[in-house]
C-alpha cells in the first residue's frame, strides 16, 4: 500500500506555490520581447512542473479520503 506521511495542506502548499511561481513567471515573460516561438516552448517548459504537482496532489487527495493509504 501507499503511505503519505504528510498532511494534504502541505501537498496543496506546494502545489499553489508552484502555481503561483508559474503565473508571475507567464505575466513577466508576456511583457518580455521574446519572439512568441520561444515563449511558448518557455510557457510549456514553466507549466509543466506545477501541473505536474497539481496532479499528484489531487491523487494523494483522492486516495487518502477513499482509504486507500
Amino acid at each position: 500500500m501507499l503511505s503519505f506521511r504528510l498532511p494534504l495542506w502541505v501537498y496543496w502548499t506546494l502545489a499553489g506555490l508552484g502555481v503561483a511561481g508559474a503565473l508571475v513567471f507567464t505575466v513577466w515573460y508576456d511583457f518580455s520581447l521574446l519572439p512568441a516561438d520561444q515563449t511558448r516552448r518557455l510557457l510549456f517548459m514553466v507549466w509543466g512542473g506545477p501541473l505536474t504537482l497539481v496532479i499528484a496532489a489531487t491523487l494523494v487527495t483522492w486516495l487518502k479520503r477513499s482509504g486507500q493509504t
